[in-house]
């Protein structure tokens, strides 16, 4: 036995068993894990030598007795976890590098943890009650490495540089699971607890489910929202950067307005600062303030200018786009006629083409394909990938599935005929029945084909005066969705890729069929390359068997689910009005014609539940003079004062149930004052208590009162249904964001540069919302009017 064999500590770290079952397979296996074990410990080091040398006549041994797989005995995995763990990952052909930097990490804390974790066990237990307690969460912990899936892996970080970073990433990946995607992620949760039960004696933190901005300073970032340089196209522009404090994950998943279903990017956490490169000139009496006041306009106007002006999107014009085809026909090698092809109508940036890989049919396509993975199906000429997320995107629970729209794993498009039979002329690799997929760029270097994609859109410029760029070519089709659509959600959908200024709380709520997005997609390259004019055109869309799932937000509820509940609020209203007359019939007929009012406005509106609907009388205009029509001033972003205040149209079928509700209340009011009841400062909308006195309407109190048919979904149901369905109605995307108040700093709709008109779309805007009430099965109840 070596030297290495009779060390105790590091015998002790390794935690085998006295008969050192298959240590010739894990001193190797260990060695891969030494440059990661050595950055989380330096104590290692010290044991490298012997290590070492352990290791080398360990693989004598094992050349010797030849490569048979070990099998534990009975009862070995239970006392020995760690033991039997490292000896199965030993004997695997390919460990991945995520599971190595997570094997190491469970190593290197083990000692700790328990020393940590046996303080905090209660005094009442035994050390032999504790040691066991331990033990058994070892156990639990190893058997989740041993079980973890590779789609798990994948969502751990390849490599690390501390615990609490390992830790972190581990709480992402957990928080970011949608609820209907099964592939594992509960064994991550003991390997997640184990790692804060670590670090809480390294590195204290708060783990209360009630969220304080003292609690989780420390977890706080400051983000630079967004930064123009002198690349922006307006005249003696310096560097300026847009400053904000983000809340931590823990923080907004904590908030009342994230649980109800509102969009983490509007929940404002603190004000933005401007910060300028260009030094003041106190020589000529500048100053803090002055710069302020004189850079703020500007930069706002150099912020627009970056969106909408042409080129500023790096955008390809029709010329560059007619010598790029021209050239892919021509001059350019399959190779890269082919990798530019799938850029230009896929929308993916060329690291993620030259990953993509062929398969036979769409059944050999994985469980879990993310927004980066790229699948040509050669059966149906068409293209697959995962469908993309914003950051932080609530999780649909379980229960709530039977009333939302189901959802597509991935999203599949179809290929022109033209493109597919033109341009792949590449050799094909064959997809046999042993593999479900291969690369269709293998043996190709990524690295040589860059460099020579970036060579041959040099050779077009320089010969056709092109202004051709190779994050040109990645935009394009997100540009071309953008004039074909009008829609930047859409867009994001199809590409994966966010706006210029970064997310938008739009995508956040938006969702479309695949059978929508298929006809976007197909509109948009038709009249990008003129396809109609080509003989074969389009071939025929891929399998109908996902087209009526939809990709985009979780929480986008059914036309059938929303009937049912409209339906159920209307029978409940019917029957406390014939139920007036008995003891507390009257209270129960008000509160419930109240909450039918008061879901009636927010899918009406899109109102924000983030405080009571309608607090002010005066923001209601039922009645306008011609030709204005009626209107809402809403003001529902949370800590922000009217900065995203809208005005929105109502539409006929809303109005005239405001209206009945009006006189209702005046009712509801004089009746109370005739009973000498005390007279409660209430907005537009209010519930009577038990004793009849009015009493202001808030979020909690509607959740309380909607429980029995609402099944305590999130109360902003409203805004993901409403932005679908008024795209859906053919209403332009910066209309409906208008509507719902979805725009960042310079995208005021009524700001000083802003070019919106508006009336353009009132009516049409008036006539969807109506149409989508009166679908929904919406009708005006007349209440004691």
């Amino acid at each position: 036995m070596t030297s290495m064999m009779q060390d105790a500590p590091l015998k002790e770290t390794l935690q085998l068993a006295p008969n050192n079952l298959g240590s010739e397979r894990i001193y190797p296996f260990v060695w891969r894990l030494w440059p990661v074990l050595v950055q989380l410990d330096q104590k290692f080091q010290a044991f490298e030598r012997d290590f070492l040398d352990a290791k080398n006549s360990m693989e004598v041994s094992l050349s010797e007795d030849g490569f048979n797989r070990i099998s534990a005995p009975k009862g070995f995995m239970g006392a020995y976890p760690q033991h039997a763990a490292l000896l199965e990952l030993a004997q695997r052909p390919k460990v991945s590098g995520q599971l190595t930097c997570l094997v190491a990490a469970i190593i290197v804390t083990r000692a700790r943890w328990e020393i940590v974790a046996m303080s905090s066990l209660p005094e009442s237990m035994t050390e032999d009650e504790k040691k066991a307690w331990c033990h058994a969460r070892l156990c639990e912990v190893w058997r989740a490495i041993r079980l973890l899936s590779k789609a798990c892996q994948r969502k751990l970080p390849p490599s690390t540089n501390s615990l609490a970073e390992l830790h972190d990433s581990l709480e992402h990946a957990l928080a970011s699971v949608p609820d209907d995607e099964n592939f594992g992620h509960e064994r991550l949760i003991p390997i997640k607890n184990f790692l804060a039960t670590f670090l809480q004696d390294r590195k204290p933190r708060s783990r209360s489910s009630s969220v304080t901005i003292e609690q989780n300073s420390d977890e706080r970032s400051i983000e630079t929202v967004f930064t123009e340089t002198g690349d922006t196209g307006c005249v003696d522009t310096d560097g300026v950067d847009f400053l904000t404090t983000r809340l931590s994950d823990v923080e907004v998943r904590g908030s009342d307005h994230f649980r109800e279903g509102n969009a983490p990017s509007e929940l404002t956490s603190g004000p933005i600062l401007r910060r300028s490169d260009k030094h003041l000139q106190l020589h000529k009496g500048d100053s803090t303030a002055a710069a302020m006041m004189r850079g703020r306009s500007k930069s706002i106007h150099c912020r627009r200018s970056l969106q909408l002006l042409p080129g500023r999107w790096g955008e390809l014009t029709p010329y560059d786009l007619i010598h790029l085809v021209d050239a892919l026909l021509s001059s350019a090698s399959p190779v890269l006629a082919s990798a530019i092809s799938l850029i230009i109508l896929t929308g993916r940036p060329l690291s993620d083409v030259l990953n993509a890989r062929l398969v036979q049919t769409r059944s050999q396509l994985p469980e879990t394909v993310e927004s980066h993975d790229l699948y040509l199906i050669k059966e149906e000429m068409a293209w697959a990938t995962g469908v993309a997320r914003p950051e932080s995107q609530k999780r649909a629970e379980r229960s709530w599935r039977s009333v939302l729209r189901k959802h597509a794993s991935a999203l599949i498009l179809p290929f022109p005929r033209y493109f597919w039979t033109e341009l792949f002329k590449l050799p094909v690799p064959n997809v046999d029945g042993k593999k479900r997929s291969v690369a269709l760029f293998k043996g190709y270097k990524p690295g040589e084909l860059e460099k020579e994609l970036k060579e041959l859109l040099r050779h077009i410029n320089k010969e056709q005066r092109t202004s051709l760029t190779l994050h040109r070519v990645e935009n394009s089709l997100f540009v071309f969705l953008r004039l074909v659509t009008g829609d930047l959600a859409d867009a994001f959908l199809i590409t994966g890729k966010q706006p210029p200024w970064g997310q938008s709380a739009s995508i956040y709520y938006h969702s479309r069929s695949i059978t929508e997005l298929t006809k976007l997609y197909q509109k948009a390259i038709g009249q990008t390359f003129c396809l109609s004019n080509f003989e074969n055109g389009w071939l025929s869309s891929p399998s109908t068997l996902d087209d009526d799932k939809v990709v985009g937000s979780r929480l986008s509820p059914s036309a059938a689910a929303l009937q049912t509940l409209v339906g159920d609020l209307v029978n409940r209203v019917i029957a406390d009005e014939a139920a007036m007359q008995s003891e507390g019939g009257f209270i129960r007929f008000h509160n419930s014609f109240t909450s039918y009012c008061v879901m009636m406005t927010l899918f009406g509106t899109g109102y924000r539940a983030v405080k009571d609907p309608i607090e002010d009388r005066r923001f209601l205009k039922l009645a306008p003079a011609f030709p204005a029509w009626p209107t809402l001033l809403i003001v529902d972003k949370t800590t922000d004062g009217y900065g995203h205040g809208r005005t929105v149209a109502l539409a006929d079928i809303l109005v005239e149930q405001l209206t009945a509700y009006e006189r209702h209340t005046e009712i509801v009011k004089s009746r109370s004052l005739a009973l000498g009841l005390p007279q409660a400062s209430t907005g537009f909308f209010f519930y009577l208590t038990e004793d009849g006195r009015p009493e202001r309407l808030t979020p909690t109190s509607l959740s309380a009162a909607l429980s029995w048919a609402y099944r305590n979904l999130p109360l902003n149901l409203n805004r993901h249904y409403l932005r679908a369905g008024l795209r859906r109605k053919q209403i332009p995307g910066p209309a409906v964001d208008r509507f719902m108040g979805h725009w960042t700093l310079g995208q005021e709709p009524m700001g000083r540069f802003s070019g919106a008109d508006p009336i353009m779309g009132v009516l049409k805007l008036r006539e969807a919302a109506n149409e989508l009430l009166s679908e929904t099965g919406w009708k005006v109840l007349g209440g004691l009017s």
